[in-house]
C-alpha cells in the first residue's frame, strides 16, 4: 500500500510561487519509502508525496505544509 498527496497553492505572482518552490526544493527527494517533489509552475507551487507508510506520509505532509507557511512568512517579510 502508498500513500498519496498532490498540494497545489495558488499565488498572486509567479515570482512568488518559485521562490516558495525553490525554499521547499531542498526537500525534493526520492527514496525507496519515500518520494517528494515539489516545482512551480505560472502562479501555482505544486507538491507530490508518495510514501509507503501513513506514519511517514502524514509527517512528512506536516513538516512540508509547515515549511510552507515559513517560507511564505518570510517572502512576505
Amino acid at each position: 500500500m502508498k500513500f498519496e498527496a498532490k498540494i497545489v497553492a495558488r499565488y498572486s505572482t509567479s515570482k512568488l510561487a518559485k521562490s516558495i518552490a525553490k525554499a521547499l526544493n531542498v526537500d525534493n527527494l526520492s527514496l525507496e519509502n519515500l518520494y517528494i517533489k515539489t516545482y512551480s509552475r505560472n502562479n501555482e507551487i505544486i507538491s507530490k508525496i508518495v510514501a509507503k507508510k501513513l506514519e511517514t506520509f502524514v509527517t512528512t505532509t506536516d513538516d512540508l505544509l509547515l515549511c510552507k507557511r515559513v517560507a511564505e512568512g518570510v517572502l512576505d517579510g
